[in-house]
């Protein structure tokens, strides 16, 4: 292609892309490339079956004079009706050895991804030719507000390069923006980095899947949520910082005490969710305001003894059996969840018999601590399922399985999910292999765990 077309106006590119909603992607397949062979390739057949130019490494945007980066994204219908995201928005390779060395506004994140032209597909699990059908087009521009966010954001990512620790980036390090791994596990997908001789991961700076999900639920459903900073409080500070500046003024009070104040009862299931809405001055649950969908952070309350010890473990959402048994490692829903997840921690510590509430603290699990504790108790217990030998032995009470427990490794183990055991009748979720030892073909729901061994340890560090 010598001959490029000219797109005069940002609406006049939209205006093309709405009008191929209702096709299918191979109806623009005039290279004929292969889907099969190459998912990647449904973003080359947009781009040069519908506006007619070649696919490009180029560092700025797609339509360079509109200053316009077109991405072609998947999303997923649920059976409710709802669209979710169905991964993350991959956007430009990371250069290691010279992205750090810029500011934000000269960055080749900014240069390349300021304005989006969003192309969304359906995504059909049962379509094994991945001929989907595109749904709808959108721009996107970043609010104020989450570009503050992106900031700090690309700032965090830089400076883990800067300081020569590129391989302890984690998507969890940040809020909005992440830098995803790309390629393979081989060496070959390795990258020098500056200021040390250790080789680190290649990747890409990405829109995280909680970030896309409100894009994809604004525009489908037409939800927002209700922000809980103003542009000026997080211009010059993390959202962390912000929100310690918001709640520090109720630190060292009761938990009683705070629960009277907002007249919350404490027979509430979501008490803790209900008192930090209150006391960041918010209408909605937390969990639904912009920056907690956005980032997807979850937010636990930990309550610390007089003893400085922790009596309950964390919980997670269980895993079903067949599912967890055709995962592999790289796609495994927990290491995406702990690769991905940011955790907000209400910390109380008991005092006299009362709880107190310390702080807050900002958590995600280090790249290490996935690879060394949470990846065997996910192999050993995908081995227990496969190997039909979950039950070692069962007593009129009490049920004893091979699951790794809290010794495994002192980290992460698996235990019941469910308070009540139904171990005993054919109901629960269904078993790939028959357990050899009890018979039974399906079982109760079991999921991962964190120790509150290691979750002291976090609070003290």
């Amino acid at each position: 292609m010598t001959n490029l077309p000219v797109y005069k106006s940002v609406e006049e590119v939209l205006d093309i892309a709405k009008k191929a909603s209702g096709h299918r992607i191979l109806d623009f397949n005039i290279n004929n490339r292969s889907l099969l062979k190459n998912k990647g390739a449904i973003g080359q057949i947009i781009e040069e079956g519908i506006f007619h130019y070649p696919p490009n490494s180029n560092p700025k945007a797609d339509f360079e004079e509109l200053g316009l980066e077109l991405k072609v994204t998947g999303i997923k219908k649920l059976k409710s009706g709802k669209y979710v995201a169905k991964e993350r928005l991959v956007l430009n390779m990371i250069n290691y050895m010279k992205e750090y060395e810029k500011d934000f506004e000269t960055s080749s994140f900014w240069i390349k991804n300021a304005k989006l032209l969003l192309m969304f597909y359906l995504y059909e699990n049962e379509r094994e030719d991945y001929n989907f059908m595109i749904i709808d087009s959108i721009v996107h521009e970043f609010s104020k507000e989450d570009l503050q966010i992106i900031k700090n954001d690309w700032k965090i990512i830089t400076n883990k390069i800067k300081n020569g620790i590129a391989e302890e980036i984690s998507e969890a390090d940040t809020m909005y923006l992440g830098a995803t791994t790309k390629g393979s596990t081989s060496e070959k997908s390795y990258r020098q980095q500056p200021a040390s001789s250790i080789r680190a991961k290649q990747r890409a700076f990405c829109l995280k899947n909680s970030y896309v999900n409100t894009i994809v639920n604004r525009n489908f459903l037409g939800e927002s949520c209700k922000s809980i900073m103003s542009t000026e409080e997080i211009s010059n500070n993390t959202f962390e910082i912000a929100m310690n500046s918001r709640l520090k003024i109720y630190f060292g009070k009761s938990e009683s005490e705070l629960f009277s104040t907002f007249k919350i009862s404490t027979n509430a299931k979501n008490k803790f969710n209900i008192l930090m809405s209150a006391m960041l001055g918010i209408a909605v649950d937390i969990n639904n305001t912009d920056e907690f969908q956005k980032a997807g952070i979850q937010l636990k309350t930990i309550r610390i003894e007089e003893n400085n010890t922790i009596e309950q473990n964390m919980s997670f959402p269980y895993f079903e059996y067949e599912k967890i048994v055709q995962e592999d490692w790289k796609n495994a829903e927990i290491n995406s969840f702990f690769s991905s997840t940011k955790f907000m921690f209400i910390i109380f510590k008991k005092r006299n018999n009362e709880y107190i509430f310390q702080n807050i603290k900002f958590w995600n699990m280090p790249k290490n601590d996935i690879e060394k504790y949470v990846k065997p108790v996910w192999k050993s217990t995908i081995d227990c399922i496969i190997s039909g030998n979950i039950i070692k032995n069962m007593h009129a009470k009490k049920t004893f399985t091979n699951f790794p427990g809290t010794n495994f490794n002192k980290v992460c183990h698996v235990r019941p999910h469910d308070t009540k055991s139904i171990r005993k009748s054919n109901k629960g979720l269904p078993l790939p292999v028959k357990d050899k030892f009890s018979g039974l073909t399906h079982y109760t729901r079991y999921s991962f765990w964190l120790d509150r061994r290691y979750i002291i340890n976090i609070i003290n560090n």
